[in-house]
């Protein structure tokens, strides 16, 4: 076991090369995140970015993993030729485009249904705390207790057990993302 967590530390130092695309999109990603966080949308706006932020990480996941693929094929090859290398790392960035082509629909389907997978998860989940648990009433809850810290804690310290399981979850829940 020990000796496949050296062998694969060794394979991701010598394939450096794909964090080059991985930080590229994430300071993508990311542009675009702050751009549309600063705007007031309405719902169809929110469905069309959510829908472009979808397409957007499907067609790069389709395209990194074609790439990293490709960077596998070579990670045990050794080079006697410096031009050897160089021919192998201009097959591996022009590798990236051709991946959509044949994993973009894959990866969409996967996100999809992760995405399905889980919003469903969160409300089972949900039904089920609220109905054998018990709910807690927010109504509780207002801003100032969040600038106060002892108040907030003899709130919570006097929640019912019900209560106490179903506010463990809801925290829970916000933490994981589902």
């Amino acid at each position: 076991m020990f000796k496949l967590f050296i062998d694969s530390f060794k394979k991701t130092n010598r394939s450096i090369i794909l964090t080059i695309p991985l930080i590229a999109f994430i300071l993508i990603a990311e542009i675009y995140y702050s751009g549309t966080k600063s705007l007031e949308l309405n719902l169809g706006q929110t469905l069309l970015s959510i829908a472009t932020i979808i397409i957007v990480l499907s067609a790069f996941m389709a395209c990194w993993f074609y790439m990293a693929k490709k960077v596998l094929k070579y990670s045990d090859k050794i080079f006697v030729f410096e031009e050897d290398r160089g021919s192998a790392f201009r097959e591996v960035l022009l590798s990236f485009p051709k991946g959509f082509g044949k994993f973009f629909l894959p990866f969409l389907g996967f996100i999809l249904i992760y995405i399905l997978f889980f919003y469903l998860l969160h409300i089972s989940a949900n039904f089920f705390i609220s109905r054998n648990v018990g709910g807690i009433n927010f109504g509780l809850f207002n801003i100032g207790l969040l600038l106060n810290p002892l108040e907030l804690h003899s709130k919570l310290l006097n929640l019912s057990s019900g209560g106490d399981i179903a506010f463990s979850y809801w925290i829970c829940s916000m933490g994981i993302g589902i």
